[in-house]
């Protein structure tokens, strides 16, 4: 279902209601990704959605809503971070494996992966997860990072050459 903004805008219960319903789970998964603390993520979510609602007015009806929001999310959370200095990585996952060899495999591949991607830069780990599970592009990554979509074109390329690299020389 689409989200009508100028309905969001105007205070619309129903139309707050569908948003809250349709990103709930995305925006705790990311950040989840961030702070790793599972009741956390869901209290950074939580004000998120309040501080959404409290300054509705301030969403441009032009721009992407998810966008806006996991850019309240990622404030929030890194604010929470800063306080209390706690280390910000990410956990990717491979899934649809089925033997029980497979089964070790991609437990062995996701630990070589998560030490990959957790020993990038932050902004290429925020910038890689909003790109690969959140299916934003970069003009909504740009908006969520506070960067330019240029920049973020840079940052994902840099990202992917020194995961590709590191992983190619992880497995050899």
């Amino acid at each position: 279902m689409e989200i009508n903004v100028e309905l969001l805008k105007q205070g619309d219960n129903n139309e707050f209601e569908s948003f809250v319903h349709n990103y709930r789970l995305s925006a705790e998964n990311f950040a989840m990704n961030i702070v790793h603390d599972n009741y956390l993520a869901q209290d950074i979510v939580q004000d998120s959605f309040a501080k959404l609602y409290v300054y509705r007015d301030r969403i441009d009806k032009n721009k992407s809503i998810k966008s806006y929001f996991f850019s309240i999310i990622k404030n929030k959370a890194i604010d929470y971070i800063r306080k209390s200095k706690r280390e910000m990585s990410l956990e990717f996952e491979i899934i649809n494996c089925s033997s029980p060899e497979n089964i070790i495999l991609k437990q062995e591949r996701n630990e070589l992966i998560n030490e990959t991607i957790n020993r990038l830069k932050p902004i290429q780990r925020y910038a890689i997860y909003l790109y690969v599970y959140e299916n934003l592009n970069y003009k909504e990554i740009a908006l969520v990072l506070g960067k330019t979509e240029k920049q973020i074109k840079a940052i994902i390329y840099r990202a992917r050459k020194k995961l590709k690299t590191k992983l190619i020389v992880s497995i050899d």
